[in-house]
């Protein structure tokens, strides 16, 4: 996740929660109500997206890493049990541990060793290896294979949350554009709150040309609403209403800068 996207993220946040808590001069039938309504989608839009980038980077990473070192563990039995099979042999032996154990070249060695050792299968049992063994290790690198497989899904889908991630930012950006005028006019004169917009409408690194200042955000904290739920995430997340993100989802934004 890019810094920018965070900033103009945690600015969408205070945006809503200004809306929000100004619900009595935005009423949700008027401009400015629908355009905060807009914000609170784009909001929730981005979370959705977000956690399922998150969770998909991690549950590839996850199936990939372990299965690939089962198979790795395997082959370090062969390749132990292989060497002195062919001490005596001409040449060096096939059954080499790679020095790189990325999936791709763990899988690429591991059907080396499958093809050798089929060729000895009976002197490996005699020194000791299950009579299954070239079975298991089969069984093992077709895992690999899926996860594999499961990764190359899941870069898919991240591409596609990372559409969705700009998608809302735009939507949230568009809505904003409108409440810098509807918000300007329907206070005008009511100098605490607009100070209290241009607070929630500041974001760091903008422009020094621009209209929004930087006077701290002073209203007041409505309750916790629930942000939705993604469905093919377990559990729940929660969003609090206040100037910032919540800590669970902030953190995930840090990790993902």
């Amino acid at each position: 996740m890019q810094k920018a996207q965070r900033l103009k993220y945690e600015m969408f946040v205070r945006v809503r929660n200004f809306g929000m808590v100004n619900r009595d001069v935005f009423p949700e039938f008027s401009e400015g109500g629908r355009a905060f309504t807009r914000v609170a989608e784009a909001v929730s839009a981005f979370e959705e997206y977000l956690t399922r980038r998150t969770k998909a980077r991690a549950d590839a990473q996850r199936v990939r890493t372990t299965t690939r070192r089962a198979v790795v563990e395997a082959m370090k039995a062969i390749a132990a049990t292989g060497r002195r099979i062919d001490k005596a042999g001409p040449g060096t032996h096939p059954f080499r541990m790679p020095r790189r154990h990325s999936a791709t070249v763990v899988l690429a060695s591991a059907r080396l060793f499958m093809e050798e050792a089929a060729q000895r299968v009976d002197r490996f049992v005699r020194l000791g290896m299950p009579p299954t063994f070239l079975t298991e290790l089969r069984e093992l690198v077709g895992d690999l294979e899926q996860a594999i497989n499961v990764q190359q899904d899941s870069r898919r889908s991240r591409v596609k949350a990372q559409a969705g991630l700009e998608g809302a930012l735009a939507l949230g950006f568009d809505a904003i554009r409108d409440l810098d005028v509807a918000v300007a006019n329907t206070l005008r004169g009511d100098g605490v709150r607009l100070a209290e917009w241009r607070g929630a409408r500041h974001m760091e690194g903008q422009s020094p040309s621009s209209k929004t200042v930087t006077t701290p955000v002073v209203a007041s904290v409505p309750a916790p609403i629930e942000v939705a739920t993604v469905d093919d995430v377990p559990g729940e997340a929660s969003s609090e209403v206040a100037g910032s993100p919540p800590v669970e989802l902030k953190e995930v934004l840090d990790k993902a800068s």
